[in-house]
């Protein structure tokens, strides 16, 4: 029981973990993007 426990606890982090990566690198690019549109009339 202890290590179905475990090996969902480790499942969850693992995903956990994978949709925070995915946010920061959607994140930037989104970012990114957004920065470079705005900045563009101003120069």
């Amino acid at each position: 029981m202890e290590a179905k426990i475990f090996m969902s606890l480790s499942q969850l982090i693992k995903t956990l973990l994978g949709v925070f990566l995915l946010g920061i690198v959607f994140g930037t690019a989104i970012g990114g993007l957004l920065f470079l549109k705005l900045k563009k009339p101003f120069r």
